[in-house]
């Protein structure tokens, strides 16, 4: 889940436009398609038989541990962070600025997470921006380093790959709903590493300008994050499930199958979508 909130960060740029306009068009890519899909699962509140305050009380809190609201709290906190940037002009700030930031809002997740305070979901704002942060963090970097003659992205690539993958079976689940200190150390090193072998992914198969534009849509499409976290990987932990894989052999096959089928397929289902159904995917022209 990070790496989208750190490839968001990557690409957040606010001087193109003014903050109205910023607002806006996080307000149709983000929060209107959010509130669209709460609203179309509705029935299945009722289903619950949950009282109608009850159920108010899930739609504004955005409570991703509710059943059929799990993409919802995503878009909904994508855009929170989009606006807190913004305001404080993130962007614009320097490397120790951000660095900064970015650790006082994980100890404010942590610290509102323990005290059980999640009003209009503070707690995952928090934590998220923090993600949002390091996104940034790694741009800069990338700029510094971009005239070496070694390839650092793909090196921290491989290395953290590798640890990640091994740490990750060893310490099994990492939650957005935990701050303990080592789920911090594995979502860092699971959004980081995914997040450059992304961009190594992109790189190598698109020209240096068509990169840029897929980090973009990657950044803002709700269509794209529903498929793949909501839709991709319990699609592929079937697939385990019927091959008798389990444990470090199934959690393998989704590494290994969830990035190429995301590039494979992702343009595609965006492009036809975008034509067709605008709004359900945030009004993003590709």
């Amino acid at each position: 889940m990070p790496v989208y909130f750190i490839l968001s960060g990557y690409v957040l740029n606010t001087n193109k436009r003014g903050k109205k306009k910023f607002i806006k068009q996080k307000f149709f890519t983000l929060l209107l398609p959010a509130y669209i899909y709460i609203f179309i699962t509705l029935p299945f509140y009722l289903r619950h038989a949950w009282s109608g305050l009850q159920t108010i009380r899930i739609l504004l809190y955005v409570d991703g541990k509710v059943p059929y609201n799990d993409p919802c709290w995503f878009f909904i906190t994508l855009f929170q962070v989009m606006i807190v940037a913004c305001m404080i002009k993130l962007p614009q700030k320097g490397v120790r600025e951000k660095s900064i930031i970015g650790l006082l809002s994980f100890i404010l997740g942590a610290i509102f997470y323990k005290l059980s305070i999640d009003y209009f979901g503070i707690t995952k704002l928090c934590i998220a921006f923090g993600y949002l942060s390091m996104g940034t963090l790694i741009r800069d970097l990338s700029v510094k380093i971009r005239h070496s003659y070694i390839n650092v992205p793909l090196y921290i690539t491989g290395v953290l790959g590798i640890v990640w993958f091994f740490t990750a079976i060893l310490n099994g689940k990492i939650s957005m709903y935990t701050v303990d200190l080592g789920n911090y150390v594995l979502f860092l090193m699971a959004s980081v590493s995914g997040s450059l072998f992304f961009v190594q992914i992109i790189k190598t198969l698109t020209t240096k300008i068509r990169h840029v534009a897929y980090f973009i849509r990657v950044g803002n499409n709700t269509v794209f994050i529903v498929c793949t976290h909501y839709v991709l990987v319990p699609i592929i932990r079937r697939i385990g499930d019927k091959l008798l894989l389990t444990g470090t052999w199934k959690f393998g096959l989704i590494i290994a199958l969830i990035v190429p089928i995301i590039v494979a397929c992702y343009l595609p289902i965006c492009e036809w979508l975008s034509k067709h159904f605008p709004v359900v995917c945030g009004k993003l022209k590709i």
